[in-house]
């Protein structure tokens, strides 16, 4: 410190960085939060929600296209936001946005667009530098949550659908043939719905639990099972399906699809199985069974050789190993019936309802690494010993 001068002094000093360590001068994130998809849209929240909490001093602006309904309910539901800008049609932010010197463009001039320092960024992250595989580098994430007045609401709207309020349950999706609202969605991550109705069997009179499923209108009927719950077919039921998963046991998916990112905003554990991937949960009591890869020699590649050769992902797989004579086989029911079971065992914990917690509170360091490590905190699962059971 120069003699003469205080602490409050150099706050007045325009050149100094915003560090995050006063709260006069705070670090400003500005996100990019552009994605369509629901998992991606989601993930990309929680990566901005979480990094504000990197800094003791910080604030938080998202800008992001108000284009499908359910994205306006998680942005409701975001932690650390200080403001959060929408567009609609063909709008968008024009970069002269950015210009604190003076002369931005007059369309946004307004309050309180200038005043919090939308303008002038310390941080702009992009859709790119925001990845699901960075999350479980954070010492934790952030934990989104609703007004309590609209948890009561939607609790007891639960229980209007027929859950019991005196026992567990988990919430069951995966992707449909018939789901026809993403273009380019691969088909590799549909699933045979005769095979979830024979899990959700599995689940309700052999593990004592309870299916609360959770989808698109238009999924296939299930029959009539005692501990089976439909939220499909709910009008407008984003948000009664992120509460029921905020409330669940654990969220058991079925085949790869964007809405198993609910669960990690509120931490609840995962089981993800027949993944064309080998990411997406963030947290240590999850689970991923990936699909198997058989060889152009008929033979089945363990977990260990997918890993080691990467090539676990649809993308590597349509792109260059089929051709080669490489294919992706499905997950067999007694491999998905243990997958439901092993989680039943990790989530002893949690006898009922799922009480939302609070997590570990996170101590700023007013700065991060990056890029920041793609890394991964869940288990990979396999069954051996069912390995005669796949087709």
């Amino acid at each position: 410190m120069v003699a003469g001068h205080t602490e409050d002094h150099r706050l007045l000093w325009p050149y100094d960085n915003n560090d995050g360590r006063f709260k006069e001068t705070p670090f400003n994130i500005f996100a990019l939060v552009l994605a369509r998809t629901v998992g991606d849209f989601i993930e990309q929240c929680l990566f901005a929600s979480t990094l504000k909490q990197q800094f003791q001093y910080a604030k938080l602006f998202i800008y992001w296209r108000n284009d499908r309904p359910y994205k306006k309910h998680v942005v409701s539901m975001m932690p650390n936001l200080t403001y959060n800008w929408s567009v609609q049609g063909e709008n968008s932010l024009p970069l002269d946005s950015f210009d604190n010197a003076g002369h931005r463009p007059l369309r946004v001039q307004s309050q309180p667009w200038y005043d919090m320092g939308c303008d002038a960024p310390d941080l702009v992250l992009t859709p790119k530098m925001m990845q699901c595989t960075m999350l479980p580098s954070f010492p934790s994430l952030a934990r989104f949550s609703m007004a309590p007045e609209q948890q009561d609401r939607l609790g007891a709207r639960l229980m209007e659908c027929g859950v019991d309020p005196n026992r567990w349950f988990c919430v069951l999706h995966y992707r449909e043939p018939n789901y026809n609202f993403r273009k380019f969605a691969s088909a590799k991550r549909d699933f045979d719905p005769e095979q979830a109705i024979a899990v959700t069997r599995h689940v309700t009179q052999s593990l004592g639990g309870q299916v609360v499923r959770i989808g698109h209108p238009g999924m296939a009927p299930f029959p009539n099972i005692p501990g089976f719950i439909d939220l499909s077919s709910e009008e407008d039921g984003f948000q009664l399906h992120a509460h029921a998963v905020s409330r669940s046991r654990f969220f058991l998916e079925l085949s790869s699809s964007g809405p198993m990112s609910l669960a990690l905003l509120f931490g609840v554990p995962v089981a993800r199985c027949n993944c064309v991937g080998v990411w997406g949960p963030v947290e240590a009591h999850s689970l991923v069974l990936p699909k198997h890869i058989r060889r152009p020699d008929g033979r089945l590649m363990s977990p260990a050789e997918m890993m080691e050769e990467r090539v676990i992902h649809d993308t590597v797989m349509s792109r260059l190993l089929e051709e080669q004579g490489y294919s992706f086989v499905p997950n067999s029911l007694e491999e998905l019936k243990a997958v439901a079971k092993d989680m039943v065992a990790t989530t002893s914990d949690c006898p009922g309802w799922r009480v939302p917690s609070i997590p570990a509170p996170t101590t700023p360091t007013n700065k991060f690494q990056w890029p920041l490590p793609h890394s991964m905190k869940h288990k990979i699962a396999s069954y051996p010993e069912l390995a005669g059971s796949v087709e």
